[in-house]
């Protein structure tokens, strides 16, 4: 019998998908011909007044995982897209039969604060099937306070973890967590461009599709119209956080992501909206609202970007 290729994990697919996307979208190319043009010049040629090419950054763009060359290439110009591929995400999200002490040597990975929080996570034990301790709780707030890519990773990790080994109480309390921060990264570039075939991949490989192992309905069972419709308010959110100063960069902006699911959302951004449109706005004392989320924020802020005059 002839012996083929083994089959492409299927995150391998996403993983260029997303990848690609980021390159087109630093480059401002966004077909084949384009970035072939811009990387590899040289590889275009005319012959008998047609121009002939290899077509590769065409199948990149399809899925198809760059050669070591083409990555070299992208480094040097966009060093921050190599940083993407290199993603413990995609380590988190392997599909099929995964080898002994994977996650063990997953989490040795992880920045030193989240292999931490992991292994704190992972050496408490649940109060019940039905319920989380306090400290294995709170260390799960904690992993989703951070809440870059190496922090979705983790809970995908532990998510995966407490699947394949049938604690599926402490499984719901985690896809609860990735529930409420997918839609935040979905809300950035390049997720927002391959929210789709990310949401499309994460059903069907990732989260529990065995209705009998659950202990409630499934949350994903989603139309993307209701996908849109949730990171669109997101979007708004982030912008309008912006625009008030609350947030500069990303750290700031994963901790206003954070407080704000754990305040009043809905009062928050009401308050927030009536903010912005005064000039000179005032924060009312209110129950977890606004004027609590900014206590919150400037409790971990340096004193030159903790917000003053409006407590």
């Amino acid at each position: 019998m002839r012996k083929g290729r083994p089959p492409k994990n299927p995150i391998e697919v996403l993983r260029a998908v997303v990848f690609m996307a980021e390159v087109c979208r630093l480059s401002g190319k966004f077909n084949g011909y384009q970035l072939e043009k811009l990387f590899e010049p040289n590889s275009i040629k005319k012959v008998d007044g047609v121009f002939k090419r290899s077509c590769k950054w065409d199948r990149y763009i399809k899925g198809v995982t760059p050669n070591k060359n083409a990555l070299k290439l992208v480094y040097d110009k966009f060093p921050h897209a190599i940083e993407l591929y290199d993603s413990l995400l995609w380590e988190s999200l392997q599909v099929g039969p995964l080898p002994e002490f994977y996650w063990e040597q997953f989490y040795l990975k992880l920045p030193i604060n989240l292999k931490r929080l992991a292994n704190r996570f992972r050496s408490y034990k649940s109060e019940s099937f039905y319920k989380l301790g306090k400290n294995k709780q709170h260390a799960l707030n904690e992993i989703r306070r951070v809440g870059n890519l190496d922090a979705l990773a983790c809970m995908f990790a532990l998510m995966r973890e407490c699947s394949a080994n049938g604690d599926y109480g402490t499984y719901d309390f985690i896809e609860t967590a990735i529930f409420n921060l997918i839609f935040w990264t979905l809300s950035k570039e390049p997720f927002f461009r391959c929210r789709s075939k990310i949401f499309v991949f994460l059903v069907t490989h990732i989260f529990i599709g065995d209705e009998a192992k659950r202990l409630r309905d499934t949350p994903w069972n989603l139309t993307l119209e209701q996908i849109n419709g949730f990171i669109y308010i997101n979007q708004k959110n982030i912008l309008l956080a912006e625009d008030l100063q609350l947030v500069i960069g990303d750290d700031e902006l994963y901790e206003f992501i954070y407080w704000k699911s754990v305040g009043d959302s809905k009062l928050i951004v009401k308050e927030m909206a009536q903010a912005f449109r005064c000039e000179l706005w005032e924060v009312k004392d209110s129950q977890m609202g606004l004027k609590w989320l900014i206590k919150q924020l400037n409790k971990t802020r340096k004193s030159d970007r903790k917000i003053g005059g409006v407590i």
